[in-house]
């Protein structure tokens, strides 16, 4: 299970678009069934989910594994997943693995959204640091002894220097 995560982790920080995408693909192809997506569709859909993934490689990027992780599954077992151990039950589970990075706005392509706070950090002379969490589950094929991607989910960034 570490070294799935640590396989990504390289990706990321090895700027390793083309094998990343390439792990993603299944992901992508589930995700345009999921709403019977047109070849067209399939296209905008696609593109629509690679930019928030993409948004790292723009940066030199620092993954990140939590130190203090459990395993966890779902989906009667055939899902398996890292989080962070939870001091409160009541809150909801956070993935073990993120990803920090300079968010350079004068290279962020013009497509893509710049938050206000961004914009003030910048007026500060200063280059807005992002943390994103990377939520991911994997699965274990059918008749294989590796496991592969199944789903992600991108949760909000967090802003790391903001001005206060």
């Amino acid at each position: 299970m570490i070294e799935a995560y640590k396989e990504i982790m390289n990706l990321y920080a090895d700027g390793d678009l083309d094998n990343l995408l390439e792990l993603y693909k299944p992901v992508f192809q589930d995700e345009a069934q999921s709403v019977y997506a047109t070849a067209e569709k399939k296209n905008r859909l696609t593109y629509r989910l690679n930019l928030k993934r993409m948004y790292p490689f723009f940066y030199k990027s620092i993954p990140t594994l939590d130190s203090n992780y459990e395993l966890k599954f779902y989906g009667n077992g055939k899902l398996v997943t890292l989080e962070k151990k939870k001091e409160n039950p009541l809150s909801y589970s956070k993935s073990a693995l993120s990803i920090v990075y300079n968010k350079d706005l004068d290279k962020f392509p013009e497509t893509f959204h710049i938050e206000e706070e961004e914009y003030l950090v910048a007026d500060k002379g200063l280059v807005p640091q992002k943390q994103m969490e990377i939520y991911i589950m994997f699965h274990k094929p059918k008749g294989s002894n590796k496991l592969e991607l199944a789903t992600d989910v991108f949760r909000e960034e967090i802003l790391l220097n903001g001005v206060e």
